[in-house]
């Protein structure tokens, strides 16, 4: 298997030095509740009946190979953003990662760099073994799209998937506001589980608003596209931007601005919160609304937050 790893990631890198040369510790907040080692899959981590503290859905914010790539500036371990992969860990004890290809995962391997839109999901399943979670993968579907300066490139994802699936023995560490899997193929750095909410014992129909009921929020402007050049006006809407390659340029109040992709470039005029899962995204912001700067929280390497 490792070798298939080291493989895709020396094909991931061929075109890029061509181009160039010719021109588990299971959750760490059970395991201090002392909860005792389990034998049965998915039960590592479980601090309460609800299953481990990373059962749910995750956001992938980066991953990091953990087999070298020679390059000529020597050996390295590939490591990016994670686009838009979505990593599921059931508490039965069957995992997958999964991505819809929205936003491409950006991979820097030393000075090079490769992105990979990735259409599709890997599946197995985990069991628990002590102080460890053992990994394996089963099923594939969907294909990989690698770009490089050199060109582009399709794959299937099944070819790829010990590079980007946890295998083997790993560990999980959940702390405030991320997890953290150790595996023997790979090392993601996760959002915090959002958990499906369980539906209620009896549906209840929604009572009517009251007649001194608030007026409903602004609402949120969503750009969901790749590739486009677009001015908005916010109108105090909060703004989500799930693509890559984008120029955007938002006009008026702004409250806050989330992306999640790669390589887009966003002029706000004012903005009081800005969130980015990804990689080289750039915001430039003129001024904030109730404070004397924007809050930053950025995932990913290469992004740029600043006044202009």
């Amino acid at each position: 298997m490792w070798m298939r790893i080291r493989r895709w990631w020396v094909i991931a890198l061929a075109a890029v030095t061509a181009a160039c040369a010719s021109g588990s510790n299971p959750a760490a907040q059970s395991r201090t509740a002392a909860s005792p080692p389990a034998a049965a899959a998915g039960a590592a981590g479980a601090a309460t009946s609800g299953g481990p503290c990373y059962a749910g859905s995750h956001a992938v914010r980066s991953i990091t190979g953990r087999q070298p790539v020679d390059t000529p500036e020597g050996a390295v371990a590939p490591a990016g953003s994670g686009g838009s992969l979505v990593l599921e860990l059931r508490a039965d004890g069957r995992w997958t990662l999964s991505s819809d290809g929205s936003a491409p995962a950006v991979f820097q391997v030393g000075r090079y760099t490769a992105e990979a839109v990735i259409t599709g999901s890997l599946s197995g399943g985990y069991v628990s073994a002590g102080a460890t979670v053992v990994f394996h993968q089963d099923a594939a579907s969907g294909t990989v799209v690698l770009r490089t300066p050199a060109g582009s490139g399709e794959v299937p994802i099944s070819s790829v998937g010990p590079a980007l699936a946890p295998g083997g023995s790993a560990t999980i560490t959940c702390a405030s506001g991320s997890v953290r899997l150790d595996s023997a193929s790979v090392t993601m750095d996760l959002a915090p589980a959002v958990a499906a909410p369980a539906a209620p014992a009896t549906a209840q129909p929604a009572p009517p608003p009251p007649a001194s009921s608030a007026p409903a929020p602004a609402g949120q402007l969503v750009i969901h596209q790749s590739g486009v050049d677009r001015t908005d006006a916010c109108g105090g809407r909060t703004v989500a931007v799930q693509g890559s390659s984008n120029r955007l340029h938002l006009t008026g109040d702004c409250p806050s601005v989330e992306i999640v992709g790669s390589s887009n470039t966003v002029d706000v005029e004012r903005v009081d919160q800005v969130s980015i899962n990804g990689s080289f995204d750039r915001v430039t912001w003129r001024a904030a609304i109730t404070r004397a700067q924007p809050a930053v929280t950025t995932s990913g390497t290469g992004d740029v937050v600043a006044r202009g």
